[in-house]
């Protein structure tokens, strides 16, 4: 399998917090930080054509593209104000596996907990029992996984999947 440090980090879902001066925001918790290069736009019904960090505000529905760092902040490439008209927040990570045990697993240092009834683990295009995915990946592999916010905001791993077509 293969072993990289950078990851895809995509997040869309409400601005918990935002920092104009440091230039950072956080969506379910995850940090990000808004550069001079990160591609701003609003396809809200606010439709704001010079949209910048300034017009963000706390509660508002975005999407963020990012390359997340391991201490679980990421580098904004793109943040986009969205409607969120029933859309649910989600995040979805393409990256290295920085830890993984029975309890749950940390990727890009964003730590999410297994749900034996809900996760789907996902080894080389085939479903597999949780025991078998544990038996067959380690840290530094490549993973996908997809998380969704539940109805206290906590994060719940839906699925993870590692092994032939992860990347």
């Amino acid at each position: 399998m293969t072993r990289i440090r950078a990851s895809d980090l995509v997040v869309a879902g409400v601005v918990d917090r935002r920092d104009a001066d440091a230039r950072t925001l956080a969506v379910l918790g995850v940090a990000f930080r808004v550069g001079a290069r990160t591609q701003l736009e609003d396809t809200s019904a606010a439709g704001v054509r010079a949209f910048s960090l300034d017009d963000l505000q706390v509660g508002d529905f975005v999407d963020v593209r990012a390359v997340a760092a391991a201490d679980g902040t990421g580098d904004a490439r793109r943040v986009a104000r969205e409607e969120r008209a029933g859309r649910r927040e989600r995040l979805r990570i393409d990256g290295a596996l920085d830890a993984i045990d029975v309890a749950g697993v940390r990727v890009s240092g964003v730590q999410l907990g297994f749900s034996d009834r809900e996760t789907v683990f996902v080894l080389d295009g085939r479903s597999v029992s949780k025991s078998a995915f544990l038996a067959s990946v380690a840290a530094g592999e490549r993973v996908e996984l997809e998380a969704v916010a539940g109805t206290a905001g906590a994060l719940r791993l839906e699925r993870i999947e590692a092994g032939d077509g992860v990347g």
